[in-house]
């Protein structure tokens, strides 16, 4: 599944591993990295895909971790992961767009760093994929994890994780079984997606997802992003009309999410009352994102 349009995805197209979710790359990533001994850094802004993982490894694995705190605008200042870097750091984490603020993170600042000192960097673009450009030919980042149901419009239960070219070995595999190739080595391939993409894949949802990326790669970036703005500003016109909400407005660039807090109501209330009510669909509670 080539992806045809540079800014929607990064190429080359075989730089790419087929994964069940954005959870499933994130957890290969990770999981695969991570030894004994080493130290990652991550922001209190990760969804429970990333934080989970590393709370697992830390209290089982032998992996020490630093949360950095965003500042007063929603983003994570890039001095604070300089600071934060140890001898032992062998991996860096972000969101690339919180899923619960939406302010979106200075990448290029935060992996220009990592690339100076030596670190990996991988970034979760769950929010972002086919919403954001991403050009890893021109942006340092190591490893990219997207969720193939969100911006890039594919089927539920297909995600992908761009794996930088010579990064592969150093990645192990975490599912092992028949790839179709070179069956008489029962030790896994040394490079490529097969390495990571043991078993039979969920071809009707790749099927779906390239269907998805080839209609995205057909229209205009700007536009979609255009779209996504008036749609946001509509939400927040219709939410000002309830007493007692309070919109959560960053004053950073963010994509289109919208969070808001109630007075009166608890979240789980506040969202039977606009789905029975006014029609309206929202999602109440941490929304993963325990530490945001």
């Amino acid at each position: 599944m080539p992806p045809q349009n540079r800014s929607l995805l990064p190429r080359p197209a075989d730089r790419f591993v087929f994964t069940l979710n954005c959870t499933d790359s994130l957890n290969l990533a990770i999981r695969g990295l991570l030894k004994p001994g080493d130290h990652v850094v991550a922001t209190v802004l990760e969804h429970n895909s990333v934080l989970r993982p590393l709370a697992w490894l830390e209290q089982t694995g032998g992996v020490t971790q630093t949360l950095l705190t965003p500042n007063e605008h929603g983003w994570i200042e890039p001095a604070d992961l300089r600071a934060a870097l140890r001898p032992n750091t062998r991996l860096v984490i972000t969101t690339h767009a919180s899923n619960v603020t939406g302010v979106i993170q200075p990448i290029d600042d935060l992996g220009t760093i990592c690339r100076e000192a030596g670190v990996l960097f991988l970034v979760d673009a769950a929010q972002t994929a086919g919403i954001l450009p991403l050009d890893m030919g021109a942006q340092p980042v190591d490893l990219l994890a997207m969720a193939g149901h969100k911006g890039l419009k594919g089927p539920l239960g297909t995600g992908l994780l761009y794996i930088r070219e010579g990064l592969d070995a150093e990645i192990a595999p975490w599912r092992l079984g028949g790839t179709g190739l070179a069956s008489e080595d029962l030790t896994p391939p040394a490079s490529g997606p097969a390495r990571f993409e043991a078993g039979n894949q969920n071809l009707p949802g790749i099927a779906g997802l390239s269907a998805a990326i080839d209609w995205l790669a057909a229209q205009s970036l700007k536009e979609i992003q255009e779209r996504e703005q008036i749609s946001r500003a509509g939400w927040q016109i219709a939410l000002r009309a309830f007493p007692g909400i309070r919109l959560i407005l960053p004053d950073s660039p963010s994509v289109n999410i919208l969070s808001v807090t109630a007075t009166g109501f608890s979240p789980q209330d506040l969202a039977i009352i606009f789905e029975q009510e006014h029609g309206m669909e929202a999602r109440p509670g941490l929304h993963c994102a325990p530490l945001c």
